[in-house]
């Protein structure tokens, strides 16, 4: 059985982050939290649709156009 952890942190881009969205929510117990960032503001929403099937997704903070998703696995 794969372990599954409280937090996952991924700071990269956008396509990565979507592709590799099984694999962090398979890493992520129920009830831990992610955090993504690298994400341009276009593509945020993008990003965040992907991980809605695992998480409870929210915008975090915007900066210079970067933007930080967070979310909750159900």
């Amino acid at each position: 059985m794969a372990t599954c952890v409280d937090v996952v942190v991924a700071n990269i881009l956008a396509n990565p982050l979507m592709v590799l969205a099984p694999v962090l929510a398979q890493a992520t117990r129920k009830g831990g939290r992610i955090a993504l960032s690298g994400i341009l503001k276009e593509q945020a929403a993008d990003v965040a649709n992907v991980y809605r099937q695992w998480f409870e997704m929210h915008t975090g903070r915007e900066q210079e156009g970067w933007v930080l998703l967070t979310g909750t696995k159900k």
